[in-house]
């Protein structure tokens, strides 16, 4: 799991393994040490869209479907916009494919989706 964290949007990209696993009803967990401390992240299944974050733990659902039609088709990813209790806050998610990076060393592609630009370009 790669993630990126800008102003008012997360962006999760999954490789196939961990993007089956959800399929499965199997949370994608993610921990990165920060100092003394973590910061980690888990994409798990809810009936749902939700998102949580306490203690230092970021917490997102969606419901199962979603990632079940990201994996058996050719989209790229599915995204949707929280919008917090006091309605001025909203955080978009984006939750990706991983695909693989034209040029890059074929172990750092190891388990990525094929990349749907053709092999000219890059990543």
């Amino acid at each position: 799991m790669k993630m990126r964290i800008k102003d008012n949007s997360i962006r999760i990209r999954l490789s196939i393994l961990e993007l089956g696993s959800l399929t499965k009803n199997v949370s994608v967990n993610m921990k990165t040490p920060l100092n003394n401390n973590f910061l980690s992240t888990t994409i798990s299944i809810k009936k749902e869209c939700e998102i949580n974050f306490s203690n230092g733990h970021i917490s997102i659902f969606f419901p199962i479907t979603h990632y079940s039609n990201l994996l058996n088709s050719d989209d790229e990813g599915f995204s949707h916009q929280f919008v917090f209790d006091n309605d001025d806050e909203i955080l978009n998610v984006a939750i990706e494919k991983d695909f693989k990076c034209i040029g890059r060393d074929t172990a750092l592609n190891k388990g990525l989706f094929n990349n749907p630009k053709n092999d000219n370009e890059a990543c």
